[in-house]
């Protein structure tokens, strides 16, 4: 089915022909809704009326004159034989018509959709910065700056380094472009495009915001302001899939990650508008193997993921099913080009963009200002800027100094600002850990530079095999202990990270990328 054939209209409006396919509970179980007044004035009252009793809700509909015939009665009870089992009493037919009402409003796409939002909602509206319970959070919605995404031409791989990107990146603001929101990632980019945008593939060098873009995304339509004809958005991060090495079936693995789907027994095309989320392909350690795996259609049969994902972006599972894929340039040319049909690119911040996260980020809007002012006198560092995560390590390290240091030791150029950041974030883990007595703030101890060289050889040996980001066993290879790793997760994005919520596993990893995940 193509995708530009959704339905546009109220999801509510439709809830009894959604194709959504339960499975039925051996006894009755408690609706999430209250039985009494449950439907609207002006509503569809279908199944309202097989809430009621068979006489009550015969006798509303047939006018009075009727109602008094002693014939007209003894006619309808005729009627109602016929509709109902004749071997079952009023009051079996009543509670047997209740359960059922009562059954389908507790299994109701609605509440299914709205335990999902709820969900995401808990889990994305807040940034966390810092590890342990020594974080600062920050509503998403109070510091997100809106990014610049533009078409992204090329669906091939750029082999040119990012480091060698990023100036050419800055550049490219400058030449008359239609800039498009994250939530309209899925509208065509060209008027003469005839054909729906099923798979997205969206391109960006690390730390442009591809995650927090997609984070947005699931709150907005969480919170009702975005995407409301959209009715499930599966959010399936690569680096989670990673650990999956068991066999699955679609609906198993996503009930895996939603256990409220456990009653569904398949999603089917048609009028279930689904969106899936696939952040981070750079960080896939699947094989994604589109040429030799074998063909599936089924979402009930069990079978590897990667299967499963090859699948679903070639459309064999789901047809109808949105994609939507972020990666680093260098790894987009592992989803096939006839697989995507729409190229996007998230190129960072413009200039007034660059503004606006600063006075968002620094409360002290006078500060906010100085560090503005501060950052335009380098080239270098108002280059850079363009870059969300050097935003957020520059507002750490800038609002830090100014406090403190004096106006000539304010770091000016890229290696000051990394130096700087390095001392800050070792200074916070060792007052976390109270070893603040262990070392001067303005230098690393020696036991903080052995740990910082190993992490800096994992990180060398891992990006010569292609990895991007590192598991617990990656860390024993390089013979790092986990626990004592674990004490610098502030140095990068994370070591040890504990999804609470969302997703019930844990996750032992190093990104590269420093801070990429608290822009």
């Amino acid at each position: 089915m193509n995708p530009s054939n959704f339905r546009e209209g109220d999801f509510s409006t439709e809830q009894r022909k959604m194709p959504i396919q339960r499975k039925r509970p051996a006894s009755p179980v408690p609706s999430c809704v209250s039985m009494k007044g449950v439907m609207p004035v002006g509503q569809d009252t279908g199944l309202a009326e097989a809430a009621l009793s068979p006489e009550e809700g015969d006798q509303q509909e047939r006018p009075e004159s009727e109602i008094l015939s002693g014939q007209s009665v003894q006619s309808h009870q005729t009627d109602l034989s016929s509709k109902y089992s004749k071997e079952s009493s009023a009051k079996d037919r009543k509670n047997m018509n209740q359960r059922e009402f009562t059954d389908t409003l507790e299994k109701s796409p609605t509440c299914l959709m709205q335990e999902m939002k709820t969900k995401l909602k808990k889990k994305y509206q807040m940034l966390c910065e810092g590890t342990g319970q020594h974080v600062n959070q920050t509503l998403l919605k109070d510091i997100y700056t809106e990014l610049y995404i533009t078409e992204g031409g090329s669906k091939g791989v750029n082999e040119e380094h990012e480091v060698r990107q990023i100036k050419m990146a800055s550049k490219r603001q400058t030449t008359p472009e239609t800039p498009i929101k994250c939530n309209d990632i899925f509208k065509p980019m060209k008027q003469h495009q005839k054909k729906g945008v099923r798979r997205n593939l969206t391109k960006g060098i690390a730390g442009i915001g591809k995650t927090v873009s997609v984070h947005k995304v699931l709150l907005d339509w969480a919170e009702g302001k975005a995407n409301k004809d959209v009715h499930l958005i599966f959010p399936l991060p690569f680096r989670d899939l990673n650990l999956k090495k068991d066999q699955y079936s679609l609906m198993q693995l996503l009930t895996n990650y939603f256990p409220e789907l456990k009653e569904i027994e398949r999603i089917e095309d048609g009028l279930t508008k689904t969106v899936f989320i696939f952040d981070g392909l750079d960080e896939c350690r699947l094989p994604l193997d589109f040429k030799n795996n074998k063909k599936c259609c089924d979402v009930t049969e069990p079978t590897s993921v990667d299967v499963l994902l090859t699948n679903l972006i070639e459309g064999n599972l789901l047809p109808s099913a949105l994609l939507w894929i972020t990666t680093r340039p260098a790894a987009a040319n592992r989803i096939p080009p006839e697989c995507v049909d729409q190229v996007t690119e998230i190129r960072g911040f413009n200039e007034p963009q660059k503004e606006e996260y600063f006075r968002k980020k620094i409360t002290d809007q006078n500060l906010a200002n100085e560090i503005i002012k501060h950052i335009k006198t380098s080239r270098s560092l108002h280059i850079m800027c363009h870059i969300p995560v050097f935003c957020w390590i520059s507002a750490n390290v800038l609002e830090t100094m100014l406090k403190e240091a004096e106006k000539d030791e304010i770091p000016k150029t890229l290696t000051q600002i990394y130096e700087h950041f390095l001392l800050i974030q070792t200074s916070m883990k060792n007052k976390k850990y109270n070893k603040s007595t262990e070392t001067n703030p303005k230098e690393l101890s020696q036991s903080d530079k052995d740990m910082i060289l190993k992490l800096s050889k994992l990180a060398f040996q891992q990006l010569q095999k292609g990895n991007l980001i590192f598991y617990e066993e990656d860390l024993r290879e390089c013979g790092i202990d986990v626990s004592e790793a674990s004490e610098y997760s502030a140095l990068c994005t994370e070591i040890f990270k504990e999804e609470s919520g969302l997703y019930q596993e844990n996750l032992g990893f190093t990104k590269v990328a420093a801070g990429s995940e608290n822009l």
